[in-house]
C-alpha cells in the first residue's frame, strides 16, 4: 500500500518537473521570438 503511494507521488513529481521544464522552454522560446521580431 505505502509502496504504491510513494511511486504515485514520485510520478506526480516527475510530471511537475517536466511541466516546469516545458514552461521554461516556452518562456525562453517566447523571449527569443520577441528579440527576433525586434531586430527584424
Amino acid at each position: 500500500m505505502k509502496k504504491i503511494k510513494k511511486q504515485r507521488w514520485q510520478s506526480l513529481n516527475n510530471q511537475n518537473k517536466q511541466f516546469k521544464n516545458g514552461k521554461n522552454e516556452m518562456v525562453k522560446g517566447n523571449k527569443y521570438q520577441i528579440q527576433k521580431e525586434m531586430i527584424a
